[in-house]
């Protein structure tokens, strides 16, 4: 077997593995810049006796929204594995969420108030709902939720 080193007639064979391998390395660059984001964990109640299933979700990051609008939105929408508990009904929406001083202030819809198939007691749903907020955003002190603007009696 002979291997032509002649450059000349090979030309058009390195040209076209050349072309495949920018192509790749631009491809791979395009998809780093377009993914830039973060993994955060949420912790649902199972519906089998209370034990806790921890889901990993990819988020994006969003030169409009801050982060932690992002999660507590994700948050709501519930879980995605079978056998586990919404925090909320799925109704629930985020009507504001911001943060000052290591306090976050989050205002939901009153359909929060809503129980349904699959939802924890209030109590539970908004205790869960804090410990995925802290365990999540390390700056986070303390949490404040609202409901349709009135705030809650219990402070967490």
């Amino acid at each position: 077997m002979k291997i032509n080193l002649d450059v000349k007639s090979n030309r058009p064979t390195l040209i076209i593995v050349g072309v495949i391998v920018l192509s790749f390395l631009i491809s791979l660059l395009c998809f780093g810049i377009s993914y830039s984001g973060k993994k955060r964990t949420f912790i649902f109640s199972s519906v089998d006796g209370g034990q806790h299933i921890i889901e990993t979700r990819y988020l994006r990051k969003s030169s409009i929204e801050d982060p932690i609008n992002t999660y507590v939105k994700e948050l709501l929408l519930g879980p995605e594995s079978e056998r586990t508990m919404s925090l909320f009904s799925k109704n629930t929406k985020l009507l504001s969420c911001f943060e000052k001083d290591g306090v976050l202030y989050v205002n939901l819809s009153e359909d929060m108030l809503d129980l349904g198939d699959n939802v924890l007691p209030f109590d539970e749903g908004i205790k869960l709902m804090i410990k995925n907020i802290k365990h999540n955003f390390n700056g986070i002190k303390t949490v404040e939720i609202y409901v349709d603007g009135k705030g809650l009696y219990d402070n967490y």
